[in-house]
């Protein structure tokens, strides 16, 4: 352990080691801090991406596709599109009559709605024909020009000598996109339709961690200067406060939600949704859609694999800037590829993800490094976490990656800038941490010295130092459709 010592007369009151967060350089100087100290919980900190939340369940709504595809239930055998309309607008075998299926409510996977186009729009079918929609969820006897049923539409050819259905058939589970509109002289307004969209929530986690030394054991004790003033800090009041940030690291990072009662005490238990879980299966409860996820042969990337993600992301529509979070093993394979196709440039890189102030200097300072690839800004980083020789990193074995381990050949793709959460426009980070505060209590990190050894006096009879902190914090992430995963 690397001991500073600063002239001047050192106060007997303690420093609390919360103060030093923000004052990473002054604690490096102090303590010999391991690389298992490096943890999603820092970026996420560095970055300010840290919001109060007043409830332990929180939400938040994002606006899905202003356009939606929609897809054939079944065609009917004798308006099929098959032959030229002649004259135009008569009722035969060349308009399409089509059942469309239910479309699945993103929230909820068991209800099913009815997203039917508008009277007028157009509608391009799979073989690139198009087709204007003449009549869409009606009530009438299905003769004519209306439909009998509420999942039904009329599609009528543009010009009298169009086929609809050409080349291959149309047939059930074909796509139908709805595109544009073309109304005529002196109609009416169109039926308005309301965008969809969903939400998605998670909780906080109750995290605690304590530790103590009784009155025969030596307590190792260092002198740092804080605002000018020199105190007295406690090593195992810092070493306990590093393992309570790494257990919320790690939950953000791997966790699954949940909520039960406790066994013992019947006491409510929540569990936060991990990044990993949410970008294989959303929230895990409210909104199940993950994001783009690309399976590799080991760690081995290659340029098909990259690309495959990347044209994955922006048929999501997805932003042009990126954290890269990878393993180890994972990141160097990645560096490989990267330099053999010439990736690392100057040019074109942006620094959004960084926060406010110099983004390419704390990026530098997180360690990471920003290539450009496929129109797509990547600020690499490595999770430490997964080369932990006790903790991720034990499962690094041929036989254990086999068992689903492999830690260290995972990645993650965490979009950059804002996304809009609700019809007002307001915009929110697509990851963050929501930590509960309120009432002059804030429980991002609680601490407390207590015991008959505290520093500022005993506060019990128990001849022990005690340190303990408490934190009620979870994860929040917005947009898992636009996030990714390499899985090794």
């Amino acid at each position: 352990m690397a001991l500073v010592s600063y002239t001047g007369a050192t106060t007997k009151s303690y420093i609390s080691s919360i103060n030093f967060l923000d004052q990473r350089d002054i604690l490096n100087e102090v303590f010999d801090v391991t690389a298992e100290d490096s943890t999603i919980l820092d970026i996420m900190e560095l970055t300010g991406k840290m919001i109060v939340t007043d409830v332990p369940l929180y939400n938040a709504f994002v606006d899905d596709y202003l356009f939606q595809v929609a897809t054939v239930a079944s065609v009917d055998a004798t308006r099929n599109g098959s032959v030229v309309d002649s004259p135009k607008g008569t009722v035969n075998a060349s308009n399409l009559l089509l059942t469309l299926n239910a479309q699945t409510d993103l929230t909820n996977a068991a209800n099913t709605t009815f997203n039917l186009p508008l009277v007028n729009e157009l509608v391009m079918l799979p073989n690139k024909q198009i087709g204007r929609v003449t009549s869409s969820g009606g009530t009438g006897t299905g003769t004519g020009g209306a439909v009998s049923s509420s999942s039904q539409i009329i599609v009528e050819p543009i010009n009298t000598t169009d086929i609809l259905n050409t080349g291959a058939t149309l047939a059930a589970g074909n796509p139908l996109i709805f595109f544009s509109d073309a109304q005529g002289e002196g109609d009416a307004d169109p039926q308005g339709r309301r965008p969809r969209f969903y939400r998605t929530a998670n909780t906080v986690q109750i995290f605690k961690t304590a530790n103590s030394v009784t009155d025969l054991q030596k307590v190792s004790t260092i002198e740092v200067q804080y605002g000018g003033k020199n105190y007295v800090m406690y090593k195992l009041q810092h070493d306990t406060l590093r393992q309570h940030r790494m257990k919320i690291a790690y939950q953000l990072l791997v966790g699954k939600t949940a909520q039960y009662s406790d066994i013992n005490t019947g006491n409510t238990v929540y569990m936060t949704q991990g990044l990993r879980q949410y970008i294989l299966n959303g929230d895990g409860t409210t909104y199940t859609v993950g994001g783009v996820s690309v399976p590799l042969s080991g760690t081995i990337i290659t340029q098909a694999k990259v690309r495959a993600m990347m044209r994955a992301l922006d048929k999501r529509q997805a932003p042009k800037e990126y954290m890269a979070w990878f393993g180890g093993s994972l990141r160097a394979d990645f560096h490989e590829f990267a330099q053999g196709v010439n990736a690392f440039i100057n040019g074109g890189i942006t620094y959004n993800q960084f926060g406010d102030g110099d983004g390419k200097q704390r990026a530098l300072d997180l360690g990471v490094d920003s290539l450009r690839i496929y129109n797509r800004t990547l600020h690499l980083k490595t999770v430490d976490a997964y080369d932990h020789p006790n903790l991720f990193g034990l499962n690094s074995t041929a036989s254990q990656q086999a068992q689903g381990g492999g830690w260290d050949g995972e990645g993650y793709l965490i979009p950059s800038g804002k996304i809009k959460t609700d019809e007002g426009g307001q915009t929110w980070d697509y990851l963050t941490i929501r930590y509960m505060a309120g009432d002059g209590t804030d429980l991002r990190y609680l601490e407390a010295i207590t015991g008959k050894l505290a520093p500022n006096g005993a506060t019990d009879g128990n001849a022990v130092l005690r340190f303990s902190y408490e934190s009620v914090m979870g994860l929040q992430a917005i947009g898992t459709r636009l996030f990714g995963i390499f899985t090794g």
